[in-house]
């Protein structure tokens, strides 16, 4: 299936640059592509605290 649907999220530049790197370090091709990964392979823990 084509993707055409986009998302977008505010970062810092340092933030950025962070996850480029490790984007990088493991191999992908694009942050796309590393974001999507890190998402669907997340363990998500909600907590009271983090709702608030």
């Amino acid at each position: 299936m084509a993707k055409k649907e986009t998302i977008s999220i505010r970062v810092t530049e340092q933030e950025k640059a962070e996850i480029r790197k490790k984007s990088e370090e493991n191999g992908f091709h694009s942050l796309s592509e590393y974001m999507l990964f890190v998402a669907k392979n997340a363990e998500i823990v909600v907590t009271l605290e983090k709702k608030i």
